[in-house]
């Protein structure tokens, strides 16, 4: 078995060279994802610059087509974008605007309307006041008999009677109620009824003339708000088709970027504007270089290491934090 001092200081050494292999590793992968920018941006520069012989393969020519085209498209989507905006503005004050027309084509009406409607009520008040009054007049009349024929019939009668005296009153009440009724028929039927009929006949004309003006202006309105609309999402549908063609190309020239940047990084075209590139291809490949055998040395490190030494350091690692769970579980148990 290892000492002790053997076991802890093997297993701190493993400790450390895990993590020195762990922050290489995290290194050469960042490098490794920044060299595809690197040989973009060295494409790039060369497609700017021209800077690339006539006897390059066929991505430097793909690519200049595909840039011409993605160029134009990229100004037909501006102008697409540019018409969109201005049919919504178009669209939104149209929209606005018709929404004002229609309220204040409106407000008449609705005063029309109430006009008419409290006109009507008072005709239905009157009909509904004569008719009550048809009813009543007979009922009355035939009442009023009905007590004269009653009084009549104690007045000759030999014996005394102490309801005539309220009979009497009962008559009279009831021949007053007849006259003010058939009173009130007359004034409705040849005064009122009249005068408020052709009133609201004049104002059910008004109305639906109102009302005919404002359906064939919401009609108009909505005529024309509909075809700015439609207008405006035929605009959005081809903005939004060219930009997805827009996307697609600027997808497709990325590898045709990549591709032409390792050629070039390959040949090293002499050329000023690209020797800063080539400088940085060169640092970032030293730089990886440098983190490989930094790997390499961190791993001949771990396998140096005693095996058993490790094994026992992380089971006594292990047995340690076990035994100080148990012992916060007892402590937990002990106070509550």
């Amino acid at each position: 078995m290892p000492s002790l001092a053997k076991i802890w200081r093997e297993g701190f050494r493993r400790i450390g060279c895990g993590r020195r292999c762990r922050e290489i590793n995290s290194g050469i992968e960042h490098l490794q994802k920044e060299r595809p920018k690197l040989l973009i941006s060295l494409a790039k520069t060369a497609l700017e610059t021209g800077a690339f012989g006539t006897d390059f393969s066929t991505s430097a020519a793909d690519l200049l087509k595909t840039g011409h085209d993605l160029k134009t498209l990229k100004e037909s989507l501006e102008a697409s974008r540019k018409a969109t905006e201005e049919l919504d503005a178009e669209f939104a004050r149209a929209d606005g605007e018709s929404s004002i027309r229609i309220r204040d084509a409106a407000q008449p009406f609705r005063e029309a309307k109430g006009a008419y409607d409290r006109l009507n009520k008072q005709l239905e008040g009157l009909e509904y006041e004569k008719t009550r009054l048809e009813h009543a007049l007979p009922l009355l009349h035939e009442s009023s008999e009905k007590l004269e024929a009653r009084i009549a019939e104690i007045e000759t009668s030999s014996s005394t009677d102490g309801r005539l005296a309220r009979l009497r009153s009962d008559l009279k009440r009831r021949r007053r109620d007849a006259i003010d009724s058939e009173s009130r028929m007359k004034q409705i039927e040849e005064v009122e009824l009249p005068a408020i009929r052709p009133e609201v006949e004049s104002a059910a004309r008004s109305t639906e003339a109102l009302r005919s003006k404002l359906e064939e202006l919401e009609t108009e309105e909505s005529t024309h708000t509909s075809s700015l609309k439609e207008k405006l999402d035929e605009a959005r549908r081809r903005k939004n088709a060219q930009e997805r063609e827009a996307r697609a190309l600027e997808d497709s020239i990325l590898p045709l970027l990549f591709q032409l940047g390792e050629e070039l990084n390959g040949r090293r075209v002499e050329h000023e504007a690209l020797s800063e590139h080539y400088n940085n291809l060169d640092a970032q490949l030293e730089e990886l270089k440098k983190l490989h055998t930094a790997l390499g040395i961190a791993k001949a490190d771990l396998n140096e290491l005693d095996t058993a030494a490790v094994r026992f350091f992380w089971g006594l690692a292990i047995g340690a934090g076990a035994l100080l769970m148990v012992v916060v579980i007892i402590t937990v148990a002990f106070l509550t």
